[in-house]
């Protein structure tokens, strides 16, 4: 017998990596043998905000405050209103008189935290700015709307009409350098006042000395509640300090902003560290950009390269986007005229599998095919065609999750007899898993399976054996099939996938991999080993979005395990040929 060994599945490809779910445990008991395989060869396959303002002199009344008696100024003021626990129990004697004090769930919030003892000494600001986070991630108003209902009746900025000099002309003109004329100023101001807390009154300073209440009125942004408004402020020891912080910070990106325009950006790339969504809309701009300007693919600025080498991720479903847009209907024909212009401009040494990853072009091919797209507009349209196409496939590839079945059909319907006769519920959909490409946290097996299959394994003799025996014919099966493929008819990720798939099984199932199938001996793999390869192989088909490649694996762990659970007897090894077999 060839002694045992124990393999560590390494990806061929450098610097990527497998992602896999757990997979079941097919062993009996701690000490499951190891399985011999032998095999006969036969023959050989194919290879391989409020106040008081005017406007124009014509003041506009907004609701007066409050009056505040000597013992609520006294509550709110000094250290009280650094102190949650004093704010909130003094707030909530103003809210029995006043139902609108209180933001929507803000209120909540804070007894959440003061429930928890409130370790982090938080105070109102706090609890506000955080309830809010998430209104900077906003592009659109729209996204605002949709994340805060309390804002569904505010109007973009674009909607209304507005004097001239007034607050509004100013900042749709750009003659306002702290707001910045490419995002709309309804969302600006709610990221100030709501999302930052900040007052109308003290905004007025970065205005132009214009009213911006009466802008507020117009846009429909709603105000807080007034002394609510005031002890957030005053919660706040730090509030003049962020104010200017903040305030400078805006000044510089719309500054930043108009240079970038001024070079030909297409997207604002916002310097230092960006939030998730912000990647996205960067990414997603520019994706938008290049598929009508398929030109600009080959021609990046080193802005835009740098945003891609700093955001792995981003540059990976870039990558995808442009490999997919090489392999649509046509895409040989301008690949072939591109070839050709090339070499006609003394370029003979261009690779067109580079065409796949635009960050590899050197500056003399980016300038040669810049020229290429200019004198061939048949070219850049066909291209900018596949783009959108493979743009909009790519898009739908990140929202994909994939169920997958962790054990063959036959397997599964003789555990749930052996379930039903020993009073254990268990059905079919206990055996699906859950596999998202985009998000590992969100991948799924239900983890008690597990237990049971070892019970079922226990009492049932031989199901470790013929485990074993089918996930490892199911492997060579796999193999078979792949090397009868024309690899030259499909697209790269594909060649690219199956070229992995037969190395790695190559790797781990034989001793030798520089010996031919005929002249190598199977390593000797128990049930969860030779599980674990194939479970690893199928995932990495679904982590490359390719379901058709990972529904071959099942098929043949199908296939595979009716044959040996009909053809395996007691100490009898199922004979296998390393070319697979016909079953």
């Amino acid at each position: 017998m060839v002694s045992s060994a124990f393999f560590i599945i390494r990806d061929v490809k450098k610097n990527s990596k497998f992602l896999h779910l757990p997979v079941l445990n097919f062993s009996e008991g701690k000490n499951a043998n190891k399985q011999n395989y032998t095999y006969k060869y036969t023959s050989r396959f194919k290879n391989t905000k409020n106040e008081t303002t005017s406007v124009n002199n014509n003041p506009v009344q907004t609701s007066k405050l409050p009056a505040l008696t000597s013992a609520q100024y006294l509550a709110f003021t000094g250290g009280y209103s650094l102190d949650l626990a004093s704010t909130i129990k003094n707030l909530d004697k103003l809210a029995q008189k006043k139902s609108n004090v209180y933001p929507p769930q803000i209120r909540e919030w804070a007894g959440i935290i003061l429930e928890e003892g409130n370790k982090a000494k938080e105070t109102l600001i706090d609890i506000h700015k955080k309830f809010y986070e998430s209104l900077k991630d906003c592009f659109t108003l729209e996204e605002a709307k949709k994340k805060f209902p309390e804002f569904k009746d505010v109007i973009p900025s674009s909607g209304v009409k507005f004097q001239d000099g007034s607050f509004l002309d100013d900042a749709a003109n750009g003659r306002l350098e702290y707001f910045d004329t490419e995002e709309d100023l309804s969302l600006q101001l709610l990221k100030l006042y709501w999302g930052e807390g900040f007052s109308i009154n003290d905004l007025r300073r970065y205005s132009g000395g214009k009213d911006i209440s009466y802008a507020m009125k117009k846009l429909n942004i709603p105000l807080a509640e007034p002394t609510y408004g005031k002890i957030l402020k005053l919660s706040d020891p730090e509030y003049n300090e962020r104010l200017t912080r903040e305030m400078t910070a805006k000044r510089m990106e719309a500054l930043d902003r108009k240079a970038q325009e001024a070079t030909g950006e297409p997207v604002y790339i916002k310097r230092g560290p960006l939030s998730a969504e912000h990647k996205k809309h960067i990414s997603e701009g520019l994706q938008r950009y290049y598929e009508n300007n398929p030109e600009a693919i080959y021609h990046l600025s080193e802005r835009q390269k740098n945003f891609y080498r700093e955001n792995p991720d981003r540059a990976a479903i870039f990558s995808r986007v442009t490999s997919k847009a090489w392999y649509v209907f046509g895409a040989d024909r301008i690949k072939a005229a591109l070839s050709a212009f090339m070499k006609k401009h003394g370029i003979n040494t261009f690779d067109v599998s580079k065409l796949e990853t635009p960050l590899a072009v050197t500056k003399e091919e980016s300038s040669a095919i810049k020229n290429f797209w200019a004198a061939n507009e048949w070219a850049r349209k066909a291209f900018s065609k596949n783009m959108t196409y493979a743009w909009k496939k790519v898009k739908e590839e990140q929202s994909v999750v994939y169920q997958i079945r962790v054990a063959p059909k036959g397997f599964i319907a003789k555990m749930l007899g052996w379930a039903k006769q020993n009073g254990i519920e268990l059905g079919e959909e206990d055996f699906i898993g859950r596999f998202d490409p985009n998000n590992q946290k969100n991948n799924y097996i239900n983890r008690e399976i597990s237990k049971y299959t070892r019970k079922y394994v226990d009492c049932i003799g031989s199901q470790s054996t013929i485990m074993a025996n089918s996930f490892f014919l199911a492997l060579l099966n796999i193999n078979r099939e792949i090397s009868k493929m024309d690899l030259s008819k499909v697209d790269n990720e594909t060649k690219n996938l199956c070229k992995l798939i037969q190395k790695t099984i190559k790797a781990s199932l034989f001793e030798d991999m520089d010996l031919p199938f005929e002249k190598n001996q199977f390593k000797v793999l128990d049930a969860n080993e030779v599980q674990a390869v194939y479970g690893t192989l199928r995932n990495r088909c679904l982590e490359v979005f390719n379901p058709k490649m990972a529904n071959m694996f099942e098929k043949h762990m199908d296939k595979a395990y009716d044959y040996v659970s009909k053809n395996y007897k007691t100490s009898m090894p199922i004979r296998m040929n390393p070319y697979g077999m016909d079953i």
